[in-house]
């Protein structure tokens, strides 16, 4: 999932960023990486190409990260390496993660992170909408989801459909 991962990992990389009172650090990344058969289809693994930017912008207080903004314009292709057949799926929205002084933290998830559509079906696939989870701490790597609105396919659902579609 885009927004548990990339939002975890930027989180973690600005923790130490300080910031003047009030003004948020503000980080904006090229992404470009391909991840090797990361869809097991079961006769074939599929590739993964993600492109596009985020930009971070993370709000401190006393030294301590608070909140951040995350704006992604991402687009991910997968392709089956044996056929060259692939599928482009958009990776767009915001996410607000906000860490409350109880150390617990909130983040919500709104917008496009994936969309299938197969040429000649339509859509297949998604996750689409605002899906708000509440993390117990930290360590916490199973949050509750207190909100899901929209379409919310499950990824091995995302996974299946693009198995479908290009295995």
């Amino acid at each position: 999932m885009r927004y548990l991962a990339l939002t975890a990992v930027l989180a973690l990389a600005l923790a130490g960023a300080a910031s003047a009172a009030g003004k948020p650090t503000i980080v904006t990344e090229q992404v470009d990486e391909t991840n090797i058969g990361v869809i097991d289809c079961g006769t074939v693994a599929l590739d993964e190409r993600v492109f596009g930017a985020v930009k971070v912008r993370s709000f401190m207080e006393n030294g301590e990260l608070r909140r951040e903004l995350s704006t992604f314009r991402l687009k991910h292709t997968f392709t089956n390496p044996v056929t060259g057949a692939s599928l482009t799926t958009p990776d767009v929205g915001t996410d607000r993660f906000t860490i409350h002084e109880d150390g617990s933290a909130t983040l919500m998830v709104i917008g496009i992170v994936a969309r299938v559509v197969v040429p000649g079906e339509g859509f297949v696939a998604g996750q689409i909408g605002q899906l708000r989870l509440v993390f117990a701490g930290p360590d916490d790597m199973d949050p509750d989801v207190i909100l899901e609105t929209g379409h919310q396919d499950p990824d091995e659902a995302l996974d299946a459909a693009l198995c479908e579609a290009l295995a």
